[in-house]
């Protein structure tokens, strides 16, 4: 089911700001959202096991057909689970990772192949801390977490021999993958979610709908502009952090115009547990396979919603004194906090405020 009414500009913005904090905790991160004057439908389905949101500007056309096109924009990302989730069991990932250790090449689709590889490319451009091989450990930690227990030596050590982006091989001419040891699992966490909101903006942009968001959680894609005039409507308008979560000499920087663009976060607000008095992380660092120690977030601005998601964990995975440069070179604007000591540190890479507008006094 989807919910659909045309807001007004405030309201929207209104019920965004409740809406963020209710659902997105997760990422330490706040969107609200702005539209000017322009004539704005909204929708909301629940897939992937959180509610997306899609967002249209139209003038002209119908509520109900604008409606249709949101549907299938929910459809396609519904597809897409069923291929990339590792909770379903007839999903096209469930079905691989039965294979495991059975020395069977297995023929995949084109968009979980497109996953996979991009997933290798970012494994080896993070020096391994992005690994979708640690469905394993993820599960024995989700477990841990439950249970707010350390992981048992025996079965920590078990889940760390089953990991590796060098035990999933690659078929190139056949689009075939395997996974040499028993009990491997794929965890798409950290790029399936930026994978589909592409696919529904990619089908929205198809459809003629370019001045559109989707988001889900804390990532989103961003349209064109919406409104006629584009000097006065630059963008979608969005402040991306609650006033106390900035610097007060930048406070009055907090909102930017955004458009043809993508955003990612990570954190660890309130998935995390504290065991033996030390606090981990949902996030898993694949080579201990224990949880990140300590508060941090990430919030990456990318041209697309994969390369947004899956680079807002990795910077969330690097080390403080390395992640800044290694996004300014790869041309990501962010900005990552981190816990230092008794206090939470604020980065930023050199162009992430200069995207941010003045916002007016009632904004702030």
């Amino acid at each position: 089911m989807i919910y659909n009414t045309i807001m007004e500009p405030r309201f929207l913005g209104s019920l965004a700001k409740h809406f963020f904090w209710r659902v997105c905790l997760t990422f330490l991160c706040l969107f609200t959202i702005q539209t000017g004057s322009a004539k704005v439908y909204y929708f909301e389905s629940i897939q992937m096991g959180m509610p997306f949101e899609i967002l249209i500007h139209h003038e002209k056309l119908s509520r109900d057909r604008i409606q249709e096109i949101a549907q299938s924009a929910f459809d396609e990302i519904n597809r897409l689970n069923q291929i990339f989730s590792n909770y379903e069991y007839d999903s096209e990932v469930s079905k691989l990772c039965r294979t495991a250790g059975d020395n069977i090449w297995v023929k995949v689709s084109d968009e979980l192949w497109d996953v996979l590889i991009l997933s290798h490319k970012y494994y080896d451009d993070s020096d391994g801390l992005f690994d979708v091989t640690i469905g394993s450990a993820a599960n024995l930690w989700r477990k841990s977490r439950r249970d707010k227990r350390l992981p048992e030596t025996h079965l920590l050590e078990l889940v760390r021999s089953r990991i590796g982006q060098k035990y999933l091989k690659f078929h190139s001419k056949e689009k075939k993958v395997k996974l040499e040891l028993p009990f491997m699992r794929i965890d798409l966490g950290g790029i399936a979610k930026g994978y589909a909101l592409d696919a529904a903006s990619r089908l929205l942009n198809e459809a003629n709908f370019p001045s559109h968001i989707v988001k889900a959680g804390g990532d989103m894609v961003i349209g064109e502009a919406p409104g006629n005039d584009k000097q006065s409507q630059p963008g979608w308008k969005i402040s991306l952090f609650p006033k106390q979560d900035i610097p007060d000499h930048l406070v009055k920087f907090r909102s930017l115009y955004l458009s043809q663009c993508a955003i990612g976060t990570s954190g660890d607000i309130n998935q995390f547990v504290e065991i033996n008095g030390i606090r981990y992380s949902h996030i898993i660092d694949p080579k201990t396979c224990f949880g990140l120690v300590g508060a941090r977030r990430a919030v990456v601005i990318a041209e697309n919603a994969t390369v947004a998601d899956s680079h807002a964990t990795i910077s969330c995975l690097l080390d403080q004194n390395d992640v800044i440069d290694w996004l300014q070179k790869r041309h990501l604007d962010a900005h990552i906090l981190r816990h230092n000591g008794s206090k939470l540190l604020g980065l930023t890479t050199r162009g992430f405020w200069r995207k941010f507008k003045k916002s007016s006094s009632e904004d702030n």
